[in-house]
Protein backbone atom coordinates (compact mmCIF):
# COMPACT_ATOMS: atom_id res chain seq x y z
CA UNK A 1 0.00 0.00 0.00
CA UNK A 2 1.27 3.60 -1.10
CA UNK A 3 2.03 5.86 1.87
CA UNK A 4 -0.22 8.35 0.93
CA UNK A 5 -2.96 5.75 0.76
CA UNK A 6 -1.81 4.72 4.61
CA UNK A 7 -1.62 8.08 5.79
CA UNK A 8 -5.44 8.30 4.52
CA UNK A 9 -6.64 5.13 6.41
CA UNK A 10 -4.96 6.11 9.72
CA UNK A 11 -6.46 9.94 9.07
CA UNK A 12 -9.79 8.34 8.27
CA UNK A 13 -9.63 5.72 11.36
CA UNK A 14 -8.55 8.98 13.50
CA UNK A 15 -11.47 10.93 12.39
CA UNK A 16 -14.61 11.33 14.84
CA UNK A 17 -17.18 9.70 13.80
CA UNK A 18 -20.31 12.60 13.35
CA UNK A 19 -22.66 10.43 15.65
CA UNK A 20 -20.19 10.44 18.59
CA UNK A 21 -20.15 14.36 17.90
CA UNK A 22 -23.81 14.91 17.73
CA UNK A 23 -23.94 13.16 21.31
CA UNK A 24 -23.44 16.95 22.88
CA UNK A 25 -26.34 18.61 23.57
CA UNK A 26 -24.52 21.81 24.45
CA UNK A 27 -25.86 21.65 27.72
CA UNK A 28 -22.40 22.90 29.48
CA UNK A 29 -22.44 21.01 32.22
CA UNK A 30 -18.78 19.53 31.31
CA UNK A 31 -17.48 23.16 31.78
CA UNK A 32 -17.19 22.77 35.52
CA UNK A 33 -15.21 19.32 35.42
CA UNK A 34 -12.67 20.19 32.69
CA UNK A 35 -9.55 21.22 34.31
CA UNK A 36 -8.51 23.46 31.07
CA UNK A 37 -11.61 24.86 31.15
CA UNK A 38 -11.34 25.83 35.16
CA UNK A 39 -8.11 27.12 34.76
CA UNK A 40 -8.72 29.36 31.52
CA UNK A 41 -12.03 29.93 31.36
CA UNK A 42 -12.06 29.89 27.56
CA UNK A 43 -15.23 27.90 25.65
CA UNK A 44 -12.86 26.99 23.01
CA UNK A 45 -11.26 24.44 25.74
CA UNK A 46 -14.28 23.40 26.99
CA UNK A 47 -15.57 19.60 25.84
CA UNK A 48 -18.36 21.68 24.13
CA UNK A 49 -16.06 23.90 22.70
CA UNK A 50 -13.77 21.00 21.13
CA UNK A 51 -16.54 19.06 19.94
CA UNK A 52 -18.01 22.43 18.19
CA UNK A 53 -14.26 22.81 16.61
CA UNK A 54 -14.42 19.56 15.63
CA UNK A 55 -17.71 19.70 14.30
CA UNK A 56 -16.66 22.97 11.85
CA UNK A 57 -13.09 20.85 10.73
CA UNK A 58 -15.74 17.85 9.65
CA UNK A 59 -17.71 20.51 7.64
CA UNK A 60 -14.86 21.62 5.90
CA UNK A 61 -13.77 24.33 7.73
CA UNK A 62 -9.83 24.39 7.75
CA UNK A 63 -7.43 23.29 10.55
CA UNK A 64 -6.16 26.36 11.95
CA UNK A 65 -3.41 27.31 14.14
CA UNK A 66 -5.80 28.33 16.75
CA UNK A 67 -7.65 24.85 16.45
CA UNK A 68 -4.91 22.57 16.83
CA UNK A 69 -4.00 24.75 19.76
CA UNK A 70 -7.16 24.18 21.11
CA UNK A 71 -6.93 20.70 20.61
CA UNK A 72 -3.56 19.93 21.92
CA UNK A 73 -4.57 21.45 25.50
CA UNK A 74 -6.99 19.11 25.59
CA UNK A 75 -5.47 16.59 28.85
CA UNK A 76 -7.79 13.82 27.30
CA UNK A 77 -10.11 13.05 30.49
CA UNK A 78 -13.00 12.12 28.95
CA UNK A 79 -14.90 14.41 31.20
CA UNK A 80 -17.60 14.79 28.58
CA UNK A 81 -18.16 11.09 28.84
CA UNK A 82 -19.26 11.04 32.33
CA UNK A 83 -22.20 9.18 32.60
CA UNK A 84 -24.07 12.12 34.80
CA UNK A 85 -23.76 13.87 31.00
CA UNK A 86 -27.47 14.01 29.48
CA UNK A 87 -25.74 12.79 25.88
Amino acid sequence: MAASSQNRDREEADRPQQADLDRCVHCGLCLNSCPTYRELHLEMDSPRGRIYQMVQVSNGAPITESYVEHIELCLACRVARRPALPA
